[in-house]
């Protein structure tokens, strides 16, 4: 599994706020399912876009939020969609946070 994190801390010693990046991806529509035996990493299954629930990837689960202590990202096989999907997230946080 390839990680590619959305956001690092400036410092390296700022704590990432759980409960923050889980209640930012919930107003962004992402839909996550925790894990089975982690506490900190869920599995991206869709987004709501307009309204209507899109599957992020068919067939199994592919895409997952890691937060760690001092950053949060994407994991997932592939290193291009690993990176591809962190500057997405990164993106659209950075868009809500603007609002």
């Amino acid at each position: 599994m390839i990680y590619r994190p959305i956001h690092e801390s400036k410092t390296g010693f700022s704590y990432t706020n759980p409960k923050a990046v889980l209640e930012a991806m919930d107003k962004l529509g992402f839909v996550l399912q925790k894990v089975s035996g982690s506490s900190d990493k869920y599995w991206i299954t869709g987004k709501f876009i307009d309204g209507k629930f899109h599957d992020i990837i068919s067939g199994s689960k592919y895409y997952k939020l890691v937060l760690n202590r001092f950053d949060f990202g994407i994991e997932c096989p592939g290193d291009y969609n690993a990176f591809s999907m962190a500057g997405k997230v990164r993106q659209e946080i950075g868009e809500l946070i603007s609002k």
